[in-house]
């Protein structure tokens, strides 16, 4: 079993027009998708998320956690474009 899955047990029940029954156990795996934090224009993602807390409650409710820095394009580099 992968880390961020989790098997479920399904029962599927099934009937046609002359009401006979078929019922079939399947196992579905779900997983949980990743989620990506990004910081805000004057701000960085160690500030944003780890120094919060943030990206550990997630990471710890089973999320994977991705983080994205655009630093080279924050607010601080776009005044010299102003």
């Amino acid at each position: 079993m992968k880390k961020n899955s989790k098997h479920l047990a399904v029962t599927i029940s099934v009937s046609d027009i002359e009401k006979k029954y078929i019922q079939e156990n399947i196992i579905i795996k779900v997983y949980r998708v990743p989620v990506i934090l990004v910081h805000g224009v004057w701000t960085n993602p160690d500030d944003s998320w780890k120094s919060t807390g943030f990206k550990r409650f997630l990471e710890g409710r089973g999320f994977c956690v991705m983080m994205v820095d655009y630093k080279e394009y924050n607010a601080k580099n776009l005044r010299s474009l102003c």
